[in-house]
């Protein structure tokens, strides 16, 4: 109930509530593919959309761990077909989205693609080097891009000598037995349990699926069944997340001034590919017709995976009834973890 999805032939979720690193409950509802009616099942595999940037940060982090990479290097060290502007911006500034990069999708979407699983890697990333300054002084901004993440893929397979995707695939989930899960590379799946993307507005159901078909920023295709497996590495096995990848992980960004790098509005700072709150660590996901979640809860050793097939809805509000509706008194997902006080001050705009 607590997931919305109503009985008739309409797509839905597939969630899963793991505590101490082990699969507590595997729930599912709605249909992978409304035209045939084949259900939602734990092994279904989802577009995870934006929950992929966790796996691009943590393969950037396993080579900074390595001594290749570090998180105070200018970006264009590694990446010189970038405009000057890039100088000032850090691989740490890219993780954290303080950096004013310009958003690869939406530099795609100017350039006439209306389809976007339709340009590849190459002309996204030729979209970010076009760009000649940052949408702002590199690291005194919050500003979610995507484009950001599509340059840490870049140098990670820069740096590893390999395709990112290969790189994703072969060191971060081969090692924890995420084998329903693979960093697409031009191609979409072929296995035979895929969700189909679909969007439902006043009842009816309209196919959406449409997705990029490269990794960085999103190009994760995932099961709850594996997600289980990344937490109980978060949790259990850090294999992975080790502990040092750990702390890296759950560490808040911040901006040059020493604030706290936080979403405007919304009181939570961003980490490196999750939003780091008091309690929660999380980050959502979506596209046209997937919206997708991971959580996890220390204190408690709990996570939360929520993948839908339903781009109409809000994932986070979907997840916190979830949380609900174990009836434990657990905060909700979104928390904020900051007061403010250090935005306090007066503010100069010269357009004002």
């Amino acid at each position: 109930a607590a997931l919305g999805v109503p009985d008739r032939a309409q797509p839905g979720c597939a969630v899963g509530i793991f505590r101490n690193g082990k699969p507590a409950e595997l729930v599912n509802a709605g249909l992978a593919d409304v035209a045939t009616g084949r259900a939602i099942g734990t092994d279904t595999q989802f577009y995870a959309a934006s929950v992929s940037k966790q796996f691009t940060a943590v393969a950037v982090l396993q080579l900074v761990a390595a001594g290749k990479v570090g998180l105070g290097d200018s970006i264009r060290k590694y990446i010189p077909e970038l405009a000057p502007y890039a100088d000032k911006v850090t691989v740490q500034m890219l993780l954290n989205m303080t950096g004013g990069v310009r958003d690869s999708l939406s530099l795609l979407a100017l350039e006439g693609y209306e389809r976007i699983s339709g340009p590849d890697r190459k002309q996204a990333l030729l979209g970010v080097y076009r760009q000649q300054d940052a949408k702002f002084e590199p690291g005194t901004q919050y500003d979610y891009s995507n484009g950001g993440y599509l340059l840490l893929s870049e140098m990670v397979e820069r740096v590893a000598g390999q395709p990112f995707e290969a790189y994703v695939n072969a060191k971060v989930l081969k090692p924890l037995g995420m084998t329903r899960s693979f960093m697409m590379l031009g191609a979409r799946t072929t296995d035979a349990n895929v969700a189909k993307g679909y969007v439902v507005k006043d009842g009816k159901v309209s196919e959406a699926d449409e997705y990029p078909l490269f990794g960085g920023s999103g190009g994760l295709i995932t099961t709850v069944a594996d997600l289980a497996k990344w937490d109980h590495d978060i949790d259990t096995g850090h294999k992975v997340w080790t502990p040092q990848i750990s702390k890296w992980m759950a560490e808040p960004g911040k901006f040059l001034n020493g604030a706290p790098a936080i979403r405007s509005g919304r009181g939570i700072a961003y980490g490196n590919a999750l939003l780091v709150g008091d309690h929660w660590f999380h980050h959502t996901g979506g596209a046209v017709g997937f919206k997708t979640l991971y959580g996890h809860l220390r204190e408690k050793r709990m996570g939360v995976a929520l993948l839908c097939n339903n781009g109409a809805i809000d994932p986070a509000p979907h997840a916190d009834k979830v949380v609900a509706a174990l009836g434990e008194g657990l905060p909700a997902i979104g928390e904020p973890s900051a007061d403010g006080s250090a935005l306090n001050g007066i503010y100069r705009n010269p357009n004002l």
